[in-house]
């Protein structure tokens, strides 16, 4: 025997999700990502000791952690400026 139920569902509203600021991931942590997959390179190449192109991997780990470094530089003094006015 089938139950209607159809009537419960009546007062249902439909909500569309939209991805919040919260959830999509900002330039920090995506710069973040990019030094740690680096480092997790350097790493592995290290330990099978694929040493033939750690020189090219170190450089490009150095301008991602430089860039990193920028934007927290830059995001700290944002914060600043928003807590002193």
């Amino acid at each position: 025997m089938r139950q209607d139920i159809s009537n419960h569902f009546d007062e249902l509203e439909a909500i569309a999700i939209t991805p919040e600021a919260d959830s999509t991931p900002s330039s920090l942590e995506s710069q973040l990502a990019f030094v740690q997959v680096g480092l997790w390179e350097v790493r592995r190449r290290w330990l099978s000791g694929q040493t033939n192109d750690l020189d090219r991997l170190l450089a490009n780990l150095d301008e991602d952690v430089e860039s990193l470094r920028q934007a927290l530089a830059s995001d700290e003094s944002a914060v600043e400026m928003t807590m002193t006015s």
